[in-house]
């Protein structure tokens, strides 16, 4: 989890606009809301649950 590291690195939208802080001053900082999010799952093949149409002849 992010918030379990001492640093993390924050960026402004470019490689040279990046600066050390702690999660609590990004989340101070930014209005956030910290979350917990997980990845998610791997689908199996999407299947369609609309008939097929018919063939054309």
């Amino acid at each position: 989890m992010l918030a379990d590291h001492p640093e993390v690195w924050a960026g402004a939208g470019s490689k040279h606009a990046m600066f050390p802080t702690t999660f609590g001053e990004l989340v101070r900082i930014t209005g956030g809301l910290p979350a917990e999010v997980e990845k998610p799952e791997p689908h199996a093949t999407r299947t369609s649950s609309r008939p097929h149409a018919p063939a054309r002849e």
